[in-house]
């Protein structure tokens, strides 16, 4: 019965860890299709809805798990950047092309940029690699805005390569939240 029950808690105990490295991969892949959808490159951004969807769910998901198993911050910060993937979704779905270059948008973008530096300044158990990938997160949000308010094409390409360099630091931080690392 003994061998029952340990059995079981190292599974869900890998169940945990994947629902977390599953939420960390979502926020950098999302970070990284709003990054493109602002870019040269990035024409048709209604094709990337879904994707956007399915990530904010996985993050809100990964972020509702955190809190069970009280892991604040990272509960905050995936169930937090899982709406904004979300507010991004319904910008992208309006009609009005104006209205995603406002200066509203930017302002908006701006404020979840700071969020995130401010989180990622932070202290707490969550690693070194989970911080890192929120500096990287507040960078590519507040390059957003930047390229949003500019308006100026080149500047997308800067704001697609910090959108994959956060992308590489989820998968960094993926990693490093694997159990076989850990041993």
């Amino acid at each position: 019965m003994a061998r029952n029950s340990t059995l079981t808690a190292a599974k869900l105990q890998e169940t945990w860890v994947m629902t977390r490295v599953a939420g960390i991969l979502a926020l950098g892949f999302a970070i990284l299709l709003q990054a493109i959808i602002h870019t040269p490159v990035g024409s048709g951004a209604q094709a990337l809805l879904l994707p956007l969807f399915l990530a904010a769910v996985i993050q809100i998901g990964a972020g509702l798990q955190a809190w069970r198993h009280e892991r604040h911050l990272e509960s905050v910060v995936l169930v937090a950047f899982g709406l904004l993937t979300c507010s991004q979704i319904s910008q992208l779905a309006s009609t009005s092309a104006a209205a995603t270059n406002s200066p509203a948008q930017s302002a908006f973008l701006l404020f979840w940029g700071i969020f995130a530096a401010l989180v990622a300044a932070q202290s707490s158990d969550c690693g070194r690699s989970f911080h890192l990938l929120l500096a990287a997160v507040a960078a590519t949000l507040l390059l957003k805005a930047l390229v949003m308010v500019i308006a100026w094409s080149p500047l997308g390409y800067l704001l697609l390569l910090a959108g994959v360099v956060t992308f590489a630091l989820a998968l960094l931080a993926g990693i490093c939240q694997l159990p076989v690392l850990r041993s």
